[in-house]
């Protein structure tokens, strides 16, 4: 006996995302620090909305500079972003694009960041043009490469930024309500700066994966499994299997 395969439901976080970004050129994506979106079906979301997806960014990433240099910017714009607090904070990457970094805030702590963007702010392309001819001299076929990609970023003015700031906060307002009304328990998630990568010891990694190690190793004569791990580490078995992966 055979039965048809039951789609999978699109959580409301997606939904409210994908509303957003429809219309937009504008990329729309979440940052998750904490794990929470692993952990109740009304956040979860698919891979398309947790990373930027722009053909330039993608190319940028998959090469010696950009596969070191694109997760240390994230790290950073992280960070910028937790300090500013529920301030959208408007920057640009190595390579010139812009994005609105917003972070997402329950109980006093910083359950991930928002960003909207991936695009180019009026008269500023020559700038990234810049950027990108200021890469090594080595890489100049990269160079090329990225100068021929860049005309095909998006380019948006000055109002059109400040009203996607305007409809990012709408939508983090709405997000915050569905976290108080899920009743999450206080204290449940500890804020971390970076959910892909962070630099120690000049390599890359997450720092659950350091505090991960050092439990193993500390008590490697006990019985541990992941989701004790996880449980002492305070977040979501299947968030910190993926920072293994």
């Amino acid at each position: 006996m055979t039965t048809d395969s039951v789609p999978v439901q699109t959580s409301l976080l997606a939904n409210l995302m994908d509303l957003l970004q429809s219309g937009s050129v504008l990329l729309l994506s979440f940052e998750d620090l904490s794990g929470i979106t692993y952990d109740y079906p009304q956040l979860a979301l698919t891979e398309r909305l947790r990373r930027h997806v722009r053909p330039f960014c993608e190319y940028a990433k998959h090469h010696v500079k950009g596969s070191h240099q694109c997760p240390l910017n994230k790290s950073l714009a992280n960070r910028a972003a937790m300090d500013h607090g529920n301030e959208p904070l408007v920057g640009c990457c190595y390579l010139g694009l812009t994005d609105i970094c917003r972070p997402l805030l329950y109980d006093g702590r910083v359950m991930g960041v928002f960003y909207f963007g991936s695009v180019i702010q009026k008269g500023q392309l020559q700038q990234a043009r810049q950027a990108i001819g200021e890469l090594p001299t080595h890489q100049s076929e990269l160079k090329t490469a990225l100068l021929r990609r860049i005309i095909k970023v998006p380019v948006v003015t000055s109002s059109q930024l400040k009203q996607a700031v305007e409809q990012l906060e709408q939508l983090i307002k709405t997000v915050e309500l569905m976290l108080v009304g899920l009743s999450i328990p206080s204290g449940l998630y500890e804020t971390h700066t970076s959910n892909r990568m962070a630099v120690e010891n000049t390599r890359l990694f997450h720092p659950l994966i350091h505090r991960a190690v050092r439990i193993i190793l500390e008590k490697h004569d006990q019985q541990l499994d992941l989701s004790v791990i996880a449980s002492m580490l305070r977040c979501h078995p299947g968030y910190l299997s993926r920072l293994f992966r």
